[in-house]
């Protein structure tokens, strides 16, 4: 579920490690990993949810070192994007969930059922599905909120009664009927 998270929630987290941490040196943190995949994955021309890369740019030395040694990379650096999308999608699997990402000639597949599952057992812990990315907020149709209240439901499964994008305030203690 992290890899889902927006990037400025990943940078709150990253700011809440300590600086003189261990793991802040030693780049163990999920999140930084997270970031760091993120970094790699622009570079690639690959976007979370997009099946069609973008614009190709190999690695420059210095990233390329620092994720060979923080995510255990064997692999040269990529050098067109059929081989970056084998290591992106690598890499993220290993960092995200396992099957999460594959990689076709075409570019790379989203398993968007996977997500789908884990987004339904995180509506348990997190009712609001506070934090995550506009992307996944867009695809998967999570309720938007905006200072606290529930604006927007645009989702099925959120709104059972059918009322698919009306938006309406709702009490922020209170679930969704």
């Amino acid at each position: 579920m992290r890899f889902l998270k927006a990037d400025e929630v990943i940078d709150s987290k990253i700011a809440d490690l300590h600086a003189n941490s261990v793991d802040v040196k030693a780049i163990t943190s999920q999140y930084q990993q997270i970031k760091l995949i993120r970094a790699m994955g622009a570079a690639f021309g690959f976007k979370p949810f997009e099946n069609t890369p973008g614009e190709f740019h190999k690695l420059d030395e210095q990233t390329y070192k620092l994720a060979r040694r923080v995510l255990r990379v064997r692999r040269a650096n990529p050098s067109n994007q059929e081989e970056a999308g084998k290591l992106y999608a690598t890499l993220v699997n290993k960092v995200a969930l396992p099957k999460l990402v594959s990689c076709t000639k075409a570019g790379v597949s989203w398993n968007t059922n996977l997500v789908k599952q884990h987004l339904a057992l995180n509506k348990h812990k997190n009712k609001n599905c506070l934090g995550f990315s506009p992307a996944v907020v867009e695809k998967f149709g999570l309720p938007v909120v905006e200072n606290g209240l529930v604006v927007c439901l645009s989702s099925p499964l959120d709104n059972p009664k059918g009322l698919k994008g009306r938006c309406r305030p709702l009490n922020p203690l209170k679930t969704p009927e």
